[in-house]
């Protein structure tokens, strides 16, 4: 059984995974790495909520993508015009409600 902390702009999170699943995943789990979580939601009364895991995959992001975002990021850093930009994980991303 292990117990992982997630963590992304938005916060951190508790993530469970039972003995099979971890057997199945931990070679995917490392800090920095990009996962996708299938789980359940656990509220624990003491504080603070949880998942608890029933599948995890690991998104790889390549070089050339990666070289990509920071000449994106460069750009908008050097030319930042009128509105807002924001860089997020894929998925965290949360679109104001005025602007759907």
């Amino acid at each position: 059984m292990a117990f992982v902390t997630l963590e992304d702009s938005f916060g951190e999170i508790e993530l469970v995974l039972f003995p099979s699943t971890w057997a199945k995943t931990s070679h995917m789990v490392e800090v920095g790495s990009l996962l996708v979580v299938e789980g359940k939601m656990q509220h624990q009364e003491r504080g603070g909520d949880s998942v608890i895991a029933n599948s995890v995959s690991r998104i790889q992001v390549d070089d050339a993508i990666s070289e990509a975002l920071q000449l994106n990021k460069a750009r908008i850093l050097k030319n930042p015009g009128k509105l807002p930009a924001r860089y997020a994980r894929p998925g965290t991303l949360q679109i104001p409600a005025q602007w759907q």
